[in-house]
């Protein structure tokens, strides 16, 4: 099946998965905002080789990076879930930043799949556009969720 008919049956983010491995784009994938790693552990169900989550897990005083208003220590709790899910999963690589200074750490082309997630207002969801889409390879997906134009 081909990407493009297989993404336009997808009704909930939950069947990502299973699209990615119909499609062979199961490789390499990312994801942008991760807070308790609830998408994420759905996307793991594609078995990919590389699975990073990328998120603050950090009350900055930003709204839009904390749009769920967590507090510190949830923000924490689900941190250490996080890292504690990457020595069960080899395949999980961690890391705690800003998602548009950690897109320096990887090569324009190397992922399969990056869903974008992390701060939802305008000008954060477009920086991340800018700064993850390069990284996407040729005939990879780019998704997203939301973005909050009240932020």
């Amino acid at each position: 099946m081909d990407i493009f008919s297989a993404i336009s049956k997808i009704n909930n983010r939950r069947e990502i998965a299973d699209v990615l491995t119909e499609t062979g784009l199961n490789y390499r994938i990312c994801e942008l905002g991760v807070q308790s790693g609830d998408n994420f552990r759905q996307l793991l169900r594609c078995r990919p080789s590389i699975a990073v989550a990328i998120d603050l897990w950090c009350d900055d005083g930003v709204a839009s990076h904390n749009d769920e208003s967590v507090s510190q220590d949830r923000l924490d709790e689900c941190y250490r879930n996080m890292v504690h899910l990457s020595f069960a999963e080899p395949s999980v690589r961690v890391i705690r930043e800003l998602t548009v200074r950690a897109a320096s750490l990887f090569d324009d082309g190397w992922f399969d799949f990056v869903y974008v997630d992390a701060d939802h207002s305008y000008d954060g969801v477009k920086q991340d556009i800018a700064s993850w889409y390069p990284k996407v390879r040729s005939g990879g997906v780019f998704a997203g969720h939301d973005y909050l134009d009240n932020r």
